[in-house]
């Protein structure tokens, strides 16, 4: 996170085109050129293959697409938190979202939905993430 929150934080923001293909496009491009500049990350991650954590290559190929899947998400869940701050008049998010029909489909989400700010309010990335290399490194195959 902090990786990315620095380049971000260093890097100029490009001249984007008006029609939204093209817009998408420019930025996905620009994201990936950006983080093409930073190889060590990629090497960090999937070279865990041959480092303390002894994973086969393609477990670390593939703990590289979770990890970065992970962060990517949470980017995107945090910039849209953000969004729906500066418009309070518009649902939230979930559990706000819930309708009768839905709680019948989903009793235990429904069931959560009184309590789900209390819950998650003390959500750590950290912890999180820490989980779920946890996770990615106790179910990896080791070389042989």
């Amino acid at each position: 996170m902090l990786t990315l929150s620095g380049t971000a934080a260093t890097t100029p923001r490009p001249e984007l085109p008006a029609e939204p293909r093209e817009r998408l496009l420019a930025v996905a491009l620009h994201m990936h050129d950006t983080l093409a500049r930073l190889p060590w990350v990629v090497e960090e991650i999937v070279g865990a293959e041959g480092g303390d954590c002894g994973l086969a290559p393609a477990d670390a190929v593939r703990a590289y697409r979770t990890i970065w899947h992970r962060v990517y998400g949470d980017l995107a869940f945090r910039h849209a938190m953000r969004r729906r701050a500066e418009e309070p008049e518009r649902k939230r998010y979930f559990p706000d979202m819930l309708t009768e029909a839905d709680a019948d489909e989903l009793p235990h989400l429904a069931a959560l939905a009184g309590r789900w700010e209390e819950l998650t309010v003390n959500y750590a990335t950290e912890r999180q993430l820490g989980a779920v290399i946890d996770g990615l490194l106790s179910r990896a195959e080791r070389p042989r």
